[in-house]
């Protein structure tokens, strides 16, 4: 646009005629590379966001997908409560599963309760050891080994692996 008008050489006008002798000068501005440079450089990068917002409105009013199905998600994990998804969470997972499908595969897995369930339990595993749970070990009023749990997510799976438990309390268990 105004790029061409980035110039080297500047005339320059000095009303010092008196001292010098001369009214015109060429003057020199040091940094017009640089900023021509940077000038096209901007524009380079303006053309491809709006190449990129051009596509999309294109995609937009052409190609509507109102919603993603992750039927072949679902053959392939097995998971049968893959839920589909609309609207702009379906346009992010077309684009990324016209980049790679692998990617929207691995997400559907997250979208899946029975999955998310799998994880959380995984993850109280990991947080709540067989050691951790043997350091919680009370002796209660009655002379037995309690365990006391509080606000838990879940039930560890190592709770049912320790044969000194007499006594499980469980409060406030999600």
């Amino acid at each position: 646009v105004l790029v061409h008008n980035i110039k080297f050489i500047v005339p320059c006008s000095v009303k010092m005629e008196d001292m010098t002798g001369y009214d015109h000068f060429c003057c020199n501005h040091t940094k017009a590379c640089l900023f021509f440079k940077l000038a096209m450089c901007y524009l380079c990068f303006l053309g491809v966001y709006g190449m990129t917002c051009l596509y999309t409105l294109y995609w937009l009013f052409h190609r509507p997908l109102k919603e993603y199905s992750f039927r072949f998600a679902r053959e392939d994990t097995g998971i049968k409560d893959i839920p589909d998804v609309k609207n702009d969470f379906a346009f992010m997972l077309h684009l990324i599963d016209q980049y790679d499908s692998l990617y929207s595969k691995r997400f559907a897995v997250f979208l899946s309760e029975d999955s998310e369930f799998k994880l959380k339990q995984l993850n109280l595993n990991h947080e709540w050891t067989r050691d951790k749970l043997q350091q919680k070990l009370q002796t209660n009023s009655s002379g037995r080994l309690e365990l006391h749990l509080f606000m838990l997510p879940g039930l560890p799976d190592t709770t049912f692996e320790m044969v000194e438990l007499e006594a499980l309390k469980l409060e406030l268990l999600q």
